[in-house]
């Protein structure tokens, strides 16, 4: 496998390398035409149990893609499945996990990318990642698989919100084949959920709408707290866009150690059979 744009961050507990993660199945290179996602954020696997909840969605689904968000390097892998990571952040004392996003596929990537937020979160001082995957098809153009995290804590200001998803946008702008972009978006007001739907639109990606009602997702705190900070608590944040792929199910599954849901969907590469 080829792991391509590694990153470096400077000072500071930044950490800066793409990992690879588990052993990949060098026998099947290629992803068939139907291709099962699932997206969660994890919430920093700060529960034990997270690893094996993981486990067993992914039995449940099967799938061939799960991007992950808010994850420790160090989250037990999954069998038949290898996976690429790519840290934001470290606690500065030793033995520390690294935190960032994480991709997870039964075939592996023939290129990978990570992109550092160049804008920093208050207090954190610290970047969100996406991880930018690629992988060969039996049919057509390859796969890319945009995993994202994105900016938070801004209440009155979209600067770097907007300025992250401008390079995520040229990523998947630059690709002609099929995408898959998901991940937590950070959508809790109508003004950032508006710019990230227009950069969809501007690059042809449409948002699955199909899921079941309970979508929650994130923290749900009080509403005064929710008011004082701007945020829009019947907004989802997190989200699975496609390009080039029909839509054959969409899940939603149940509460568990993160304050976050898994979501899944199976897609079926568009075009004559």
């Amino acid at each position: 496998m080829m792991v391509a744009g590694v990153l470096v961050f400077g000072t500071g507990c930044r950490v800066a390398r793409v990992q690879e993660v588990g052993v990949f199945d060098q026998s099947d290179a290629v992803l068939a035409r139907d291709v099962s996602v699932l997206n969660w954020n994890i919430q920093k696997s700060r529960d034990a149990a997270v690893a094996g909840e993981l486990a067993e969605v992914a039995d449940a689904w099967s799938p061939d893609l799960i991007l992950l968000q808010e994850v420790r390097e160090d989250i037990a892998t999954l069998q038949g499945y290898g996976a690429v990571f790519a840290p934001a952040w470290r606690y500065p004392w030793a033995g520390s996990a690294a935190r960032g996003v994480m991709t997870i596929s039964r075939v592996p990537p023939i290129e990978v990318e990570a992109m550092a937020s160049r804008k920093r979160e208050p207090a954190w001082t610290a970047p969100k990642m996406a991880l930018a995957t690629l992988y060969g098809m039996a049919e057509g153009e390859p796969l890319l698989a945009v995993n994202v995290h994105c900016l938070n804590f801004q209440r009155f200001t979209t600067r770097k919100f907007r300025d992250q998803l401008g390079e995520l946008e040229a990523v998947i702008g630059a690709h002609e084949g099929p995408v898959v972009f998901a991940g937590d978006f950070n959508t809790w007001s109508r003004k950032r959920l508006t710019i990230l739907t227009e950069m969809a639109e501007r690059v042809g990606v449409e948002e699955i709408e199909g899921f079941p009602a309970g979508r929650k997702t994130g923290a749900q705190s009080p509403a005064f707290l929710n008011g004082l900070l701007g945020i829009d608590p019947a907004l989802v944040l997190d989200r699975i866009f496609v390009r080039g792929f029909d839509v054959k199910d969409a899940e939603v599954f149940p509460d568990g150690s993160s304050d976050h849901r898994a979501m899944g969907v199976r897609l079926r590469l568009a075009g004559p059979e």
